[in-house]
Protein backbone atom coordinates (compact mmCIF):
# COMPACT_ATOMS: atom_id res chain seq x y z
CA UNK A 1 0.00 0.00 0.00
CA UNK A 2 1.18 3.53 -0.79
CA UNK A 3 -0.03 6.96 0.27
CA UNK A 4 1.01 8.90 -2.84
CA UNK A 5 -0.51 9.10 -6.35
CA UNK A 6 0.78 6.41 -8.70
CA UNK A 7 1.79 9.06 -11.25
CA UNK A 8 4.48 10.26 -8.83
CA UNK A 9 6.42 7.02 -8.91
CA UNK A 10 9.43 6.40 -11.15
CA UNK A 11 8.93 3.11 -13.04
CA UNK A 12 11.53 0.40 -12.60
CA UNK A 13 14.49 1.11 -14.88
CA UNK A 14 15.82 -1.90 -16.74
CA UNK A 15 18.99 -2.11 -18.80
CA UNK A 16 18.02 -2.97 -22.36
CA UNK A 17 19.34 -6.18 -23.91
CA UNK A 18 18.77 -4.97 -27.48
CA UNK A 19 21.68 -4.46 -29.89
CA UNK A 20 23.26 -1.01 -29.89
CA UNK A 21 24.40 1.55 -27.36
CA UNK A 22 22.41 2.22 -24.22
CA UNK A 23 22.79 4.71 -21.39
CA UNK A 24 22.09 3.54 -17.85
CA UNK A 25 22.47 5.45 -14.58
CA UNK A 26 24.30 3.24 -12.09
CA UNK A 27 23.06 3.64 -8.51
CA UNK A 28 26.08 4.67 -6.44
CA UNK A 29 24.41 4.22 -3.05
CA UNK A 30 25.04 1.33 -0.71
CA UNK A 31 22.35 -1.39 -0.79
CA UNK A 32 19.04 0.16 0.35
CA UNK A 33 17.48 -0.97 3.61
CA UNK A 34 14.78 -3.61 3.30
CA UNK A 35 11.99 -1.26 4.44
CA UNK A 36 8.82 0.04 2.74
CA UNK A 37 9.80 2.92 0.43
CA UNK A 38 8.82 6.48 1.26
CA UNK A 39 8.55 9.32 -1.23
CA UNK A 40 10.10 12.77 -0.80
CA UNK A 41 7.89 15.86 -0.87
CA UNK A 42 9.74 17.06 -4.01
CA UNK A 43 7.67 14.92 -6.37
CA UNK A 44 8.43 14.77 -10.10
CA UNK A 45 5.72 13.51 -12.44
CA UNK A 46 6.42 9.82 -13.20
CA UNK A 47 10.02 10.25 -12.04
CA UNK A 48 10.00 10.43 -8.23
CA UNK A 49 12.65 8.14 -6.80
CA UNK A 50 12.07 6.81 -3.25
CA UNK A 51 13.85 8.57 -0.41
CA UNK A 52 17.33 7.02 -0.03
CA UNK A 53 17.92 4.76 2.96
CA UNK A 54 21.62 4.11 2.30
CA UNK A 55 24.63 6.47 1.94
CA UNK A 56 26.32 7.61 -1.22
CA UNK A 57 29.69 5.94 -1.77
CA UNK A 58 32.83 8.02 -1.36
CA UNK A 59 34.70 9.44 -4.36
CA UNK A 60 37.26 6.89 -5.55
CA UNK A 61 37.91 3.96 -7.87
CA UNK A 62 35.48 1.04 -7.94
CA UNK A 63 34.87 -2.12 -9.96
CA UNK A 64 31.31 -2.64 -11.21
CA UNK A 65 30.09 -6.06 -12.32
CA UNK A 66 27.26 -7.00 -14.67
CA UNK A 67 26.02 -10.60 -14.69
CA UNK A 68 24.30 -11.85 -17.86
CA UNK A 69 23.41 -15.49 -18.61
CA UNK A 70 26.02 -16.85 -16.21
CA UNK A 71 28.76 -14.51 -17.46
CA UNK A 72 30.22 -11.67 -15.41
CA UNK A 73 31.50 -8.51 -17.07
CA UNK A 74 33.68 -6.13 -15.04
CA UNK A 75 34.42 -2.48 -15.66
CA UNK A 76 36.38 0.09 -13.62
CA UNK A 77 34.36 3.06 -12.44
CA UNK A 78 35.70 6.34 -11.06
CA UNK A 79 33.39 8.32 -8.77
CA UNK A 80 34.27 12.02 -8.77
CA UNK A 81 33.01 14.75 -6.48
CA UNK A 82 31.06 17.63 -7.97
CA UNK A 83 33.84 20.19 -8.66
CA UNK A 84 31.68 22.95 -7.15
CA UNK A 85 31.85 21.24 -3.75
CA UNK A 86 34.90 22.38 -1.78
CA UNK A 87 34.48 20.08 1.24
CA UNK A 88 37.69 18.15 1.93
CA UNK A 89 37.90 14.39 1.47
CA UNK A 90 38.59 14.08 5.20
CA UNK A 91 35.32 15.84 6.03
CA UNK A 92 33.44 13.79 3.44
CA UNK A 93 34.87 10.67 5.07
CA UNK A 94 33.57 11.84 8.46
CA UNK A 95 30.16 12.31 6.87
CA UNK A 96 30.23 8.83 5.36
CA UNK A 97 31.47 7.17 8.58
CA UNK A 98 28.60 8.70 10.56
CA UNK A 99 26.09 7.92 7.81
CA UNK A 100 27.25 4.30 7.74
CA UNK A 101 26.92 4.10 11.52
CA UNK A 102 23.30 5.25 11.23
CA UNK A 103 22.70 2.87 8.31
CA UNK A 104 24.21 -0.20 9.98
CA UNK A 105 22.44 0.59 13.26
CA UNK A 106 19.06 0.69 11.52
CA UNK A 107 19.85 -2.67 9.90
CA UNK A 108 20.76 -4.08 13.31
CA UNK A 109 17.55 -2.80 14.92
CA UNK A 110 15.47 -4.19 12.04
CA UNK A 111 17.02 -7.62 12.61
CA UNK A 112 16.28 -7.46 16.34
CA UNK A 113 12.73 -6.30 15.59
CA UNK A 114 12.16 -9.33 13.37
CA UNK A 115 13.39 -11.56 16.23
CA UNK A 116 11.07 -9.94 18.79
CA UNK A 117 8.03 -10.21 16.50
CA UNK A 118 8.78 -13.90 15.96
CA UNK A 119 9.07 -14.49 19.73
CA UNK A 120 5.82 -12.61 20.41
CA UNK A 121 4.06 -14.92 17.94
CA UNK A 122 5.56 -18.02 19.56
CA UNK A 123 4.53 -16.82 23.05
CA UNK A 124 1.00 -16.18 21.82
CA UNK A 125 0.72 -19.77 20.55
CA UNK A 126 2.28 -21.22 23.70
CA UNK A 127 0.06 -19.16 26.03
CA UNK A 128 -2.99 -20.76 24.46
CA UNK A 129 -1.60 -24.22 25.36
CA UNK A 130 -0.25 -23.42 28.84
CA UNK A 131 -1.91 -22.70 32.18
CA UNK A 132 -1.26 -21.37 35.68
CA UNK A 133 2.25 -20.19 36.56
CA UNK A 134 3.58 -21.08 33.13
CA UNK A 135 1.06 -18.78 31.43
CA UNK A 136 1.95 -16.01 33.88
CA UNK A 137 5.69 -16.38 33.17
CA UNK A 138 5.05 -16.28 29.41
CA UNK A 139 3.04 -13.07 29.81
CA UNK A 140 5.83 -11.56 31.93
CA UNK A 141 8.46 -12.43 29.30
CA UNK A 142 6.25 -10.96 26.59
CA UNK A 143 5.88 -7.70 28.55
CA UNK A 144 9.62 -7.52 29.17
CA UNK A 145 10.32 -7.73 25.44
CA UNK A 146 7.63 -5.15 24.69
CA UNK A 147 9.30 -2.85 27.23
CA UNK A 148 12.47 -2.54 25.15
CA UNK A 149 10.57 -2.31 21.87
CA UNK A 150 8.32 0.57 22.93
CA UNK A 151 9.05 2.63 26.02
CA UNK A 152 6.37 4.45 28.01
CA UNK A 153 6.06 8.27 27.71
CA UNK A 154 7.59 8.88 31.16
CA UNK A 155 10.53 6.51 30.65
CA UNK A 156 13.94 8.20 30.55
CA UNK A 157 15.54 5.40 28.54
CA UNK A 158 14.66 5.12 24.86
CA UNK A 159 13.15 2.13 23.08
CA UNK A 160 14.44 0.38 19.96
CA UNK A 161 11.82 2.20 17.88
CA UNK A 162 12.84 5.60 19.22
CA UNK A 163 16.53 4.92 18.62
CA UNK A 164 15.72 3.66 15.12
CA UNK A 165 13.85 6.89 14.39
CA UNK A 166 16.76 8.95 15.75
CA UNK A 167 19.21 7.20 13.44
CA UNK A 168 16.85 7.72 10.47
CA UNK A 169 16.54 11.46 11.17
CA UNK A 170 20.31 11.89 11.68
CA UNK A 171 21.03 9.93 8.50
CA UNK A 172 18.82 12.31 6.50
CA UNK A 173 20.59 15.34 7.99
CA UNK A 174 24.01 13.90 7.14
CA UNK A 175 23.10 12.95 3.58
CA UNK A 176 21.15 16.05 2.57
CA UNK A 177 24.27 18.15 1.95
CA UNK A 178 28.00 17.89 1.26
CA UNK A 179 29.00 20.06 4.20
CA UNK A 180 31.13 18.76 7.10
CA UNK A 181 29.04 17.23 9.92
CA UNK A 182 28.26 19.69 12.71
CA UNK A 183 29.34 19.03 16.29
CA UNK A 184 25.65 18.74 17.26
CA UNK A 185 25.04 15.98 14.71
CA UNK A 186 28.23 14.14 15.69
CA UNK A 187 27.20 14.29 19.34
CA UNK A 188 23.65 13.10 18.57
CA UNK A 189 24.94 10.12 16.55
CA UNK A 190 27.27 9.13 19.40
CA UNK A 191 24.44 9.37 21.94
CA UNK A 192 22.18 7.21 19.77
CA UNK A 193 25.01 4.68 19.40
CA UNK A 194 25.32 4.47 23.21
CA UNK A 195 21.56 4.06 23.56
CA UNK A 196 21.61 1.24 21.01
CA UNK A 197 24.47 -0.46 22.87
CA UNK A 198 22.43 -0.37 26.11
CA UNK A 199 19.36 -1.77 24.36
CA UNK A 200 21.43 -4.53 22.75
CA UNK A 201 22.80 -5.48 26.18
CA UNK A 202 19.24 -5.69 27.56
CA UNK A 203 18.11 -7.76 24.58
CA UNK A 204 21.08 -10.11 24.93
CA UNK A 205 20.22 -10.62 28.63
CA UNK A 206 16.71 -11.63 27.63
CA UNK A 207 18.07 -14.06 25.03
CA UNK A 208 20.78 -15.56 27.24
CA UNK A 209 19.07 -15.51 30.67
CA UNK A 210 15.28 -15.07 30.53
CA UNK A 211 14.64 -17.14 27.42
CA UNK A 212 16.62 -20.23 28.52
CA UNK A 213 14.84 -20.15 31.91
CA UNK A 214 11.49 -19.96 30.15
CA UNK A 215 12.42 -22.84 27.86
CA UNK A 216 13.24 -25.05 30.87
CA UNK A 217 9.70 -24.48 32.17
CA UNK A 218 8.24 -25.18 28.74
CA UNK A 219 10.14 -28.46 28.50
CA UNK A 220 8.80 -29.52 31.90
CA UNK A 221 5.28 -28.93 30.58
CA UNK A 222 6.09 -30.90 27.40
CA UNK A 223 5.60 -27.82 25.26
CA UNK A 224 7.81 -26.61 22.37
CA UNK A 225 10.65 -24.28 23.34
CA UNK A 226 10.90 -20.70 22.08
CA UNK A 227 13.38 -20.43 19.22
CA UNK A 228 15.15 -17.43 17.74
Amino acid sequence: DINVPLYWIRPQQLLSGEAGSHRFLWDIHYTPLNVPPSSPISAIYKNTAPSPTSPWVMPGNYLIKLKVNGQTFSQPLTIKMDPRVKTTIADLQKQEDLSLLCYESRKKISKISAETVDIHNQIKELSAKSKGDLTASLIKLNEKITGIENSKPKDKSKSFQQVYNSFAALFNILQESDMPPTSQVIGAVNISALELKRLEENWNKIKTIDLPKQNIELKKANLPVIKI
